[in-house]
């Protein structure tokens, strides 16, 4: 059976993204599309989307032991951020911080959930080592 409504049935999708609208809300459309076709969609993020998922009715497992934080927070979690002068020497931080630091680890996070979900993600996820610990 091809019916477009069943197509995903079975088949579990997990998305995760780094912590910030711009990597969050591109991915919305193509969870709430995958739904439609059946998928079993679920979301690995910062409790700041926990209304928005819920209101989507897509399921949420939150950072466990992870910066759940977000870049418009990203000085609750790095205090230091606040010394620094200037946009670009801002963004230089954040992208080793949220971005460059992270990135090892997204491997690890990846080969847990994938024994379960087909994995989307927009790389690489914000989080710290023991996230899955």
């Amino acid at each position: 059976m091809n019916n477009k409504l069943t197509r995903g049935r079975g088949k579990k999708v997990l998305f995760t993204a780094v912590p910030a609208d711009g990597h969050f809300n591109p991915l919305i459309r193509l969870a709430r599309h995958l739904q439609e076709l059946g998928y079993d969609v679920r979301w690995y993020a910062a409790g700041k989307y926990e209304k928005k998922l819920k209101q989507l009715q897509i399921p949420l497992f939150r950072f466990r032991k992870s910066i759940d934080i977000t870049i418009s927070d990203a000085e609750l979690e790095f205090p230091e951020r606040k010394k620094i002068k200037g946009a670009l020497n801002k963004l230089k931080f954040d992208l080793k911080e949220f971005f460059i630091k992270r990135g090892p680890f997204t491997m690890k996070i990846s080969g847990k959930f994938t024994k379960h979900f087909r994995l989307i993600c927009s790389l690489p996820i914000s989080h710290s080592p023991e996230a899955f610990l």
